[in-house]
């Protein structure tokens, strides 16, 4: 039997003017507001003052919130969103040029 793995959390960080600048992923066990708080308590390289983080979905499984964390980013950006990207995504699209 497979061990149950704790549901994952999908976050945003707002501006005061309501719009999306971060989207994330967070995971562990309780509620996913609990979640998200024991996640930026850890410190965030993305948190900053103006910005308030929301949970936008909840996951039973790692991989579901890995594939969310993909659609949240690429619905917002299609929306119009100027989204801080994160290392990784920096660093692709650097070996991409």
């Amino acid at each position: 039997m497979r061990p149950r793995l704790p549901p994952a959390t999908g976050y945003a960080f707002r501006n005061r003017a309501g719009q999306v600048t971060y989207v994330g992923r967070a995971s562990g066990a309780g509620n996913p507001d609990r979640v998200l708080a024991r996640r930026l308590s850890r410190g965030h390289d993305h948190s900053q003052e103006g910005l308030t983080p929301h949970v936008i979905a909840v996951q039973k499984m790692y991989a579901a919130n890995r594939g969310a964390e993909e659609f949240f980013i690429e619905a917002f950006r299609d929306r119009g969103a100027s989204l801080v990207v994160s290392y990784i995504d920096a660093f692709i699209a650097e070996l991409m040029e």
